[in-house]
């Protein structure tokens, strides 16, 4: 019964252990994924000021020389492309059914 009792006790204070250092595990998963997910919007927040910054160049020199006809558009702030759907407005019926038909 006692030999019984320690094996319990040794079982209980494994699974302990597992459960600690997959805590730990998380942890450090989720702070890396953190992390890197700043870098990531710190990235993007720096690739929209350049091409602000760009634009603001563009258009003080066009007004300076007063050829507002070469102005860049200014782009929507970058971002990813996750789960985008596409756009068929511009497309007729009649060649969407030719592009599937041919797809294959």
């Amino acid at each position: 019964m006692n030999t019984r009792r320690s094996a319990i006790a040794q079982h209980q204070r494994e699974q302990a252990q597992l459960e600690s250092k997959l805590t730990a595990d998380e942890t450090k998963y989720q702070k890396k994924h953190q992390v890197s997910q700043t870098d990531e919007e710190g990235r993007f927040a720096e690739i929209n000021e350049r091409e602000r910054r760009d634009y603001d160049l563009a258009r003080r020199l066009a007004l300076e020389t007063g050829d507002e006809a070469d102005l860049p558009q200014l782009q929507q702030p970058y971002r990813r492309l996750i789960n985008q759907k596409y756009n068929l407005n511009r497309y007729s019926y009649s060649e969407l059914r030719d592009l599937i038909n041919t797809s294959c």
